[in-house]
């Protein structure tokens, strides 16, 4: 007969010794937070990082593939080129095709130069903007902000500084809790600034600028983006 290994018994503790407190060993202190976590959580905590690493490769090929291109669109354009004679009340741009998103902030479409032939008193500048990264990079892991100004000057809504900027979490990233990337990303803002309130601007001319980034610091997917621009009576 095979002879069987005995069991170590160092440093077990009977229920005898445990219930008089004799040699029991010090207990070591989890957090009720980590006590809590099943196997479960740790398996979706491995897929999610998978996914992460997946996702930040794919940036990379992304920057690899819009490399050498700028960031900066003059625009499929309602007024049409050369457009000698500037608008007075509206205006739309938008890109005419997809440019990578920039990794800290800079411009990302400009509404002509000028946009508006003149400031005019008594009016509004609005702004509706729109990036998106439609079907151009389906999974894109970013954090997309935008920021508008006329000359300039920031455009509400502002905290300024620096100006106020419109967020959307595409997924994908460490910059905020993981979650599953999204298919596509747009992100959706209105902006306004009162000529009245910076004289500078009255009789003027004026040209708006979108500026974005991506709040990751990564950049790189492709987007396309659009405005349309209004001078509106108050």
């Amino acid at each position: 007969m095979a002879r069987q290994r005995p069991i170590p018994t160092r440093g077990l503790v009977s229920p005898r010794e445990r219930a008089h407190g004799s040699r029991a060993p010090p207990m070591p202190i989890i957090p009720a937070f980590y006590s809590s976590i099943t196997d479960q959580d740790l398996a979706l905590a491995r897929e999610q990082e998978e996914s992460m690493r997946h996702h930040r490769a794919f940036s990379a090929l992304i920057v690899l593939a819009f490399a050498g291109t700028t960031s900066l669109a003059y625009a499929a354009d309602s007024c049409v080129a050369p457009c000698a004679k500037p608008p007075k009340k509206s205006r739309h741009v938008s890109s005419p095709a997809p440019v990578p998103m920039p990794a800290a902030p800079a411009p990302i479409l400009v509404a002509g130069a000028p946009t508006f032939a003149k400031g005019q008193k008594k009016r509004v500048v609005v702004v509706d903007a729109t990036i998106t990264t439609s079907t151009f990079a389906p999974g894109a892991p970013m954090v997309m902000a935008m920021t508008a100004d006329v000359n300039g000057i920031p455009m509400e809504p502002t905290a300024a500084p620096p100006p106020t900027q419109y967020i959307v979490d595409c997924g994908g990233t460490a910059l905020f809790p993981p979650q599953p990337p999204h298919f596509s990303c747009t992100l959706h803002g209105t902006f306004w600034l009162d000529i009245d309130a910076n004289p500078p601007l009255i009789n003027a001319p004026l040209t708006v600028t979108l500026t974005a980034f991506d709040m990751a610091g990564v950049g790189g997917a492709p987007v396309v983006a659009s405005m349309a621009i209004r001078q509106e009576q108050k």
